[in-house]
């Protein structure tokens, strides 16, 4: 997974986003058949609830397709950096959109950990700043031809 969102930048060449992402969901298929498609035949897909294939569905189009199409696209315009960074308040998120959902928090031997993700978080962002510079997207842009200055 650390691989995944600097290749993602090498290897996009100008094609259609859903289009990468299309490609990329068939190839990771691709291989979680070759290691584990065996076991599916032994799998009594007739007496599988509705309930089950609805929580299926749900998963592979909201969550895995949107998930990957977003994380792709916002890897381009933000960099893999950042876009990992932001990866890590997944788990804060899911925390309180759990506790909207009236579930309550996490016991307080989890709030610390949420607490320090956040906290890396901010500082993988501020070294991305240090390291980068304030002007590295403009010398990206020149580089591409742009001449509008990031603020």
């Amino acid at each position: 997974m650390a691989f995944y969102t600097p290749l993602v930048k090498f290897f996009h060449k100008e094609e259609p986003m859903a289009l990468m992402t299309f490609w990329i969901l068939v190839t990771g298929c691709g291989w979680l058949l070759l290691f584990s498609g065996y076991q599916l035949l032994s799998v009594p897909w007739g007496s599988v609830p509705l309930k089950i294939w609805s929580g299926i569905i749900y998963l592979s189009i909201f969550s895995t397709i949107t998930t990957f199409f977003l994380s792709q696209l916002c890897t381009l315009s933000l960099g893999p950096t950042r876009v990992m960074a932001y990866s890590y308040l997944y788990p804060p998120f899911i925390v309180l959109i759990e506790w909207g959902f009236g579930h309550p928090l996490p016991s307080v031997q989890v709030l610390p950990g949420v607490g320090l993700i956040i906290a890396a978080m901010f500082i993988v962002q501020q070294g991305v700043e240090d390291i980068a510079g304030p002007n590295a997207l403009n010398s990206v842009d020149k580089k591409k031809g742009n001449t509008k200055k990031h603020e």
